[in-house]
């Protein structure tokens, strides 16, 4: 299991998770309190892929206007080329009024 991190953040925010992938070709999923996180149009998450200069994949989930149902577990699972799934990252996401703006990407 990967690193697990507390990320807080203000009502109407935008959250940004990061799961980096080092084996090119790998499938990656999120889920957020168990539940697979599906991208459905209007959706209030989105999934980017980006190439970093020494050629990791980094998928970002942005959860755009986060609301007190936005809070939970979250969690990235990484499926290589050996067809296993090995969850790589955790977050726990805690959504309020009174949270200090700082450094909440992770």
């Amino acid at each position: 299991m990967g690193p697990s991190a507390t990320v807080y953040k203000e009502l109407g925010g935008l959250v940004k998770l990061r799961c980096t992938v080092e084996t090119p070709g790998s499938e990656v999923r999120w889920y957020k309190n168990g539940k697979h996180i599906l991208m459905k149009k209007f959706s209030k998450f989105h999934i980017k892929k980006k190439k970093s200069r020494n050629r990791t994949l980094s998928y970002e989930i942005l959860v755009f206007k986060a609301e007190q149902d936005s809070s939970g577990k979250y969690k990235c699972t990484v499926k290589a080329k050996t067809n296993s799934w090995e969850q790589r990252q955790n977050w726990d996401v805690k959504i309020g009024k009174s949270f200090m703006s700082t450094n909440f990407f992770h």
